[in-house]
């Protein structure tokens, strides 16, 4: 036992001095913590325009049910170890009990969790003003969180090990997983049979029924009789889930199931991962694949960059830029839609699908950010051919990132012509939003170009994608400003027909201008690795 403490005490004591090392990551560590403080603190109060608490318990409800079922289902998978391989290399081969390495192990996981979950905290201001609840109520559905998160990562572990065992061990286990949030549903859906409407949904999602259920249902019941300052259920809901807990982790030691090799096998996956993503390269870690046909067939020079993409992207989808994640595009903008067809069904003025539209664009623009650091172009860019091709550095520009820039183009034009035969909305609306889709597409690619002419690296992580948020909110603040002119120079009651298409046309222009001039101002960007 001594010698875990020991590992422990280490641990902690470097991972301090690696971040005071960093000023950096020191100063963005403090400055989150010092903006959390002050959201749980000085928040103020809006008592009028609270929300109804159900909406809080149902949401938590589907939170945890989603979070629970993705994770399971991953390490089902893939495997999940509580392990990093130096863990491995120092613990495995020493006398100490498995027990006590086990421990440890949750321990150290449960640790890890609570500091992911951290970020949460910069909703806290939100939570209190729109629920009326305090602080404490806070970190109370963190930690009840963090801890369920926990417990599921036990759980899947000991699933892992024994759907290792066949192929009908992990249907069944696979079946079971996806059982629990379909009872949830199915119940909900009973209830609100008599007349379906989003609040009926939301009564019926927080039903103390509900948390009956194993482990999603009792870590709810526990977080929210703490809230309530009913304290002898939220005991009771704890030791329900200490109890399962326990029980996992017994017959996790008591089955025989080859826990070692299976712990091994993750431990070196993950810290593989980690080497790579250190070194910035990239790693194959999944299945092999069959070998359809080989070999790029097109391009000569620079040009080759991009149907080598076009090539890769056929891997997961037949016709190239159009695949799953359209598919994906398509069904968040059908949710949006619908989200506001139920909110607004109860009220005198519904949602127009003109707003569905644009509030679907305005949500798919935000995910597309976060796709376009980890495409082609971010790829391509860690890689040494791009710069070894005797080509000139502008038309290898060009072709490295012109694949980034098409996906978005065909994605939004296909999603919003479905969306707007489905809704019925204005074709002028549902252009607008493809075009401001796809200029917002060629923004971040010229913009992953600038952050790296002006950061030294790929805008992708931490603080560096901090400082590439604020770059790119400079470069597009002229065309927001001019499309905001447009809007107010137009009166509402004329904002049909056309309007919105020519509403747009100012933000659509200065994202496209913008991106070309970054383009140009960029163009010996690939002249040489030190670039």
């Amino acid at each position: 036992m001594e010698a875990i403490l020991y590992i422990a005490r280490k641990q902690l004591k470097n991972s301090a001095v690696k971040l005071v090392r960093r000023p950096a990551r020191l100063i963005a560590v403090l400055a989150s913590a010092a903006l959390i403080v002050w959201m749980l603190l000085d928040m103020p109060s809006n008592s009028q325009g609270r929300l109804d608490p159900a909406i809080l318990q149902s949401g938590f409800l589907v939170w945890l049910l989603a979070l629970g079922t993705i994770t399971a289902l991953a390490s089902l998978e893939s495997g999940s170890s509580l392990f990093r391989l130096p863990d491995v290399n120092l613990l495995f081969v020493s006398p100490v009990s498995p027990k006590t390495i086990l421990a440890y192990g949750l321990v150290r996981q449960t640790g890890k969790t609570f500091a992911g979950f951290a970020f949460l905290l910069f909703y806290s201001g939100m939570l209190i003003d729109s629920f009326g609840i305090t602080a404490a109520d806070v970190v109370t559905l963190i930690l009840g969180t963090a801890l369920f998160l926990v417990v599921v990562q036990a759980l899947s572990l000991l699933l892992y090990c024994v759907a290792n065992r066949g192929p009908s061990q992990r249907a069944a286990i696979k079946a079971g997983i996806l059982a629990v949030p379909l009872l949830a549903a199915m119940y909900v859906l009973f209830q609100a049979r008599t007349g379906l409407s989003l609040t009926t949904v939301i009564k019926a999602a927080a039903s103390p029924v509900l948390d009956n259920l194993p482990v999603v249902g009792w870590a709810r019941g526990a977080v929210f009789a703490v809230m309530a300052g009913n304290l002898s259920a939220a005991a009771l809901y704890a030791a329900l889930t200490a109890i399962f807990l326990a029980l996992v982790i017994f017959f996790l030691l008591k089955i025989d199931a080859d826990y070692y090799e299976d712990v091994l096998s993750n431990a070196e996956k993950t810290f593989e991962l980690r080497r790579a993503a250190k070194e910035k390269r990239g790693i194959n870690v999944g299945r092999g694949k069959k070998v359809g046909s080989t070999g790029i067939g097109n391009g000569w020079g620079a040009s080759a960059f991009f149907y080598k993409h076009l090539c890769e992207a056929r891997r997961s989808s037949r016709f190239a830029l159009v695949g799953g994640s359209t598919l994906l595009l398509l069904l968040v903008n059908l949710g949006v839609a619908g989200i506001m067809a139920l909110i607004g069904s109860g009220k005198a003025d519904p949602a127009t699908a003109d707003a569905m539209l644009l509030s679907g664009c305005g949500l798919s623009v935000y995910i597309l950010f976060f796709q376009n650091a980890s495409g082609d172009w971010s790829r391509e860019l860690e890689k040494p051919y791009l710069y070894l091709v005797p080509e000139d550095p502008f038309r290898k520009l060009f072709w490295a990132g012109l694949s980034t820039v098409m996906k978005p183009a065909v994605d939004g034009f296909i999603v919003f012509a479905v969306l707007c035969a489905v809704l019925r909305a204005n074709p002028f609306s549902a252009l607008a939003c493809a075009l401001g889709y796809a200029a917002f597409g060629f923004l971040f690619t010229a913009g992953g170009v600038l952050g790296r002419r002006a950061l030294g690296s790929v805008p992708n992580r931490g603080v560096t994608m901090v400082l590439y948020m604020m770059l790119l909110l400079l470069v597009m603040s002229p065309g927001i400003a001019g499309t905001l002119i447009a809007v107010f120079a137009m009166k509402a009651a004329s904002f049909a027909g056309a309007a919105p298409l020519f509403a747009a046309l100012p933000l659509v222009a200065w994202n496209i201008a913008a991106s070309l001039c970054i383009f140009y101002g960029c163009r010996n960007l690939l002249s040489s690795w030190e670039n």
